[in-house]
């Protein structure tokens, strides 16, 4: 991604910067744009751009992504994301929990 694209993505909307995201990337082990696929298939479901998905956005998004979850794991998965119990996941809760997964 270029720099315009992280900027949009990313640091306009957290208000971070590009050193901070590139920590938060390092901290969780993963590169730069991949993190940018990530949140722009977040994106893609997060249909009221809220920064947040519910749990039949994250079906979605974990089926693009080539995830098959059952019902069951699905709905574990969710409680697993959802630790505040608010409903919702926001996006680097996702992150963290996606790439932890095996």
């Amino acid at each position: 991604p270029t720099d315009e694209e992280i900027n949009e993505i990313f640091l306009k909307r957290y208000k971070m910067s590009k050193e901070e995201l590139q920590g938060m990337a390092d901290k969780m082990g993963i590169q730069l744009n991949n993190l940018c696929y990530l949140k722009q298939e977040f994106d893609a479901y997060d249909e009221d751009r809220s920064g947040y998905i519910d749990v039949k956005e994250l079906k979605g998004l974990l089926e693009k992504l080539g995830e098959e979850l059952s019902e069951e794991e699905l709905d574990q998965a969710f409680r697993e994301l959802d630790s505040d119990g608010s409903g919702e996941i926001e996006f680097f809760e996702f992150v963290e929990w996606f790439t932890s997964e095996d």
